[in-house]
Order: structure tokens, then C-alpha cells, then sequence
């Protein structure tokens, strides 16, 4: 599917606001009798994916897709206002955690299976790099939440973790437009980085110094410097890549690039103002419609909730509501949403936490996420 290019010329005006005005309410207006059906809706989604969980703590999905959907799984319950250890659900997520940090291999790589020689998509060496960035995430996040005993077991997993990332980050590129960013840890094409890699990553860092590890600016600096290399003025949109053949911009990376900088105190810049005001103009309306040849719909779902979040009020509350529906609407009986048809090798545990995370942003549970 083609993006509908809107000119910069034709971008909704939106005025700058005070974090405080922005902030003034921060779930959107949908009513206290639709708030109460998205919060039965996670709910719901919640007790199914906890019929989810296998015995080794994972959950069902293709093996080269762990442990990011275990982890996704993991955060969906957190950003619910479930501990490890607590409540209904803490003994599924300690098994759950334990089972995303038993994934680390000796490089530091938090993948259950090890990447092969080639790229090939929806194998190790496509999924790696992102199995290592959700495991992250989730452990980063978890870090403090946790007794001290825990917290001591994950220290190593996430410094060596950490290590990786700025290994591949640091790889040599062809192409000094590359710089600074990620792609797959197998050479694929043309391009050595791309948006949906590196947003991923810089989220892994973001966490991690959130939680108190030793992230330099640098590492930092650089991949933001990528993300804003990714912006495409005319149009007003992030694209997936530099280098290469996939120049469009998709919702997912949309959102992507606007929660990147945005993460990093950028809310109020012409760039991610403009991005916002994009996806204002492609919502999320039709459930499973695409924007883009690399567009994901619960995956873009993910990324656009929280950007949105991120930018505030006006443009908060336009796009949650659009969405929540959308969502509300689509979820089947018994709790979980079907997956994207591109996606479908990994199943509805990862399109039902990608969802969960979705309706979540303004619940403000997870430290990397809150504003």
C-alpha cells in the first residue's frame, strides 16, 4: 500500500503547549463508560494471554521470536499495574523473566536461537536484534521492582547485554548516512541501518539509563542523530531507511521516530510536531489496514500510542480515541486480537500484547514511557 504524501503546507497547525497543559488530562475523552470497556478489554486480554505461558516461563509463539514476545507479554502485564511477585500475576512474571534472561547467549545477545550465517526473514538472523531489544527493555524495566537477590542476577545479563548493543552500533558502515544507527546483526541489501532496528535499541538504552546502568551520552547522541536523519521534510514523516529501497514512510516508523526524540526531551520540535500531525491524518481506524510496504498494524499501534502520548493533549486525545475504538471493536471473545497477516509466524500473543501495550500509555506504569 502507497502513504497518502501530504505536503508540509497542508500539516495541521498545532500551537506549542506547557508540559502542564499538555499533561492536564492525560487519558483521553472517551467517556467513563468507554474507559471502563478498554479497561475490561485489557483485562480480558490479559486473562487470556496468562493461559498463554508454557511451562519454561515463555510464551506460545515461534521459537525465532524469543524471547521478544515473551518480554512483550511481560511489559503488557506491567504497564497493567502487575509486579513480579505480586498479586494474581507475580509468579507467572518472575517465571517469565527468568526464562527472557536464561536467553542470553555468550556474546551477550539475549536471543533464545542463535542467528545463522544469512539473513533470511522471520529467522534468528532476522529476529535477533530485535529479541535482544525487547528482552532489554524488559529487564530494564524490571530492574528495582524486584528483591535484591533478582536484581543481582540481572546486573550481569543487562551490562553484557548493553555491550552487544553498542557493539553492533559501533560496526562499520558503507555508507556514512548510516552512522549511529542498527540494522539486523547478519549484512542484508544495501542499507546497514534501519528506523524499526534503531528505535528499538535507543529504547533499550533509554531504559537501562532510566534504571541507573552506565549508558554514555554518546551512544545516545549518535542514534538520535540517525532518527533525525530519517525525517523526511517534505513530507513531514519518518521513513524506515536511508540506504535501500524502502524509502516510505509506514505509521510504525512514524511513531517510531517521534517516541526516539521524544524519549529524549524533543517534544516540541517543528520535526516531531510535524510527524505528529501525520499520523493525525492516518489513523488507526480500520483494524488491520496498513500505510506503507513496511508498515505493521499492531506494531504501529504500539509505537504511534506512545508517541502520541508523548506529544500531548491535542494531539493525545485525537488520536487515542480513534484507536481505542478500533481495537475495542476488533478483539475477539476470548480475549486476544488475531494476528497481522505478515506477522501471523508469530501469533496472537504477540499481536494481543502489542494491543494491550496500545490502550496502555496513559496509565503511566512503565518508567521509560512516563513523560
Amino acid at each position: 500500500m502507497i502513504a497518502l504524501i501530504i505536503p508540509t503546507s497542508l500539516m495541521l497547525p498545532v500551537p506549542c503547549l506547557a508540559a502542564e497543559e499538555l499533561l492536564s488530562n492525560p487519558k483521553a475523552d472517551l467517556g467513563s463508560a468507554q474507559m471502563g470497556k478498554t479497561e475490561d478489554s485489557i483485562e480480558r486480554a490479559l486473562a487470556w494471554l496468562a493461559l498463554q505461558q508454557e511451562s519454561d516461563g515463555s510464551f506460545r509463539t515461534d521459537d525465532a521470536g524469543e524471547p521478544a514476545v515473551t518480554s512483550l507479554c511481560l511489559l503488557a502485564f506491567l504497564a497493567a499495574g502487575h509486579l513480579p511477585g505480586e498479586g494474581p500475576y507475580g509468579k507467572m512474571l518472575d517465571k517469565g523473566i527468568s526464562f527472557v534472561v536464561g536467553c542470553q547467549r555468550p556474546d551477550g545477545l539475549l536471543a533464545l536461537l542463535p542467528p545463522g550465517p544469512d539473513l533470511k526473514t522471520f529467522t534468528p538472523s532476522h529476529t535477533a536484534i530485535y529479541n535482544h531489544a525487547f528482552a532489554g527493555i524488559l529487564l530494564s524495566e524490571v530492574y528495582g521492582m524486584i528483591s535484591e537477590d533478582r536484581n543481582s542476577e540481572l546486573l550481569p545479563t543487562i551490562e553484557q547485554a548493553l555491550a552487544f548493543t553498542r557493539a553492533q552500533q559501533s560496526k562499520s558502515k558503507r555508507n556514512r548516512l548510516d552512522h549511529g544507527g542498527w540494522r539486523y546483526v547478519r549484512q542484508h541489501g544495501d542499507s546497514d541501518t534501519d528506523l524499526s532496528v534503531t528505535s528499538s535499541q535507543l529504547m533499550f538504552l533509554r531504559s537501562a539509563k532510566g534504571a541507573g546502568f552506565n549508558v554514555p551520552a554518546d551512544w545516545i547522541d549518535e542514534a538520535l542523530d540517525y532518527v533525525k536523519r530519517c525525517f523526511k521534510e517534505q513530507e513531514g514523516c519518518f521513513r524506515y531507511e536511508l540506504i535501500g529501497s524502502y524509502s516510505d514512510c509506514p505509521r510504525a516508523m512514524v511513531g517510531a521516530g517521534i517516541l526516539s526524540l521524544s524519549l529524549a526531551g524533543m517534544h516540541d520540535t517543528p520535526m516531531v510536531q510535524s510527524a505528529g500531525n501525520w499520523l493525525l491524518q492516518h489513523p488507526f481506524d480500520d483494524y488491520g489496514k496498513t500505510v506503507g510496504k513496511t508498515d505493521r498494524f499492531h506494531y504501529g499501534a504500539f509505537y504511534c500510542s506512545f508517541a502520541m502520548f508523548q506529544l500531548g493533549k491535542q494531539y493525545w486525545e485525537s488520536f487515542y480515541a480513534r484507536l481505542a475504538r478500533t481495537l475495542l471493536e476488533s478483539q475477539l471473545d476470548e480475549g486476544q486480537w488475531p494476528p497481522d497477516s505478515v506477522d501471523k509466524i508469530f501469533g496472537s500473543t504477540f499481536s494481543t500484547a502489542l494491543a494491550v501495550l496500545a490502550l496502555s500509555p496513559a496509565q503511566q506504569v512503565l518508567p521509560i514511557f512516563q513523560r
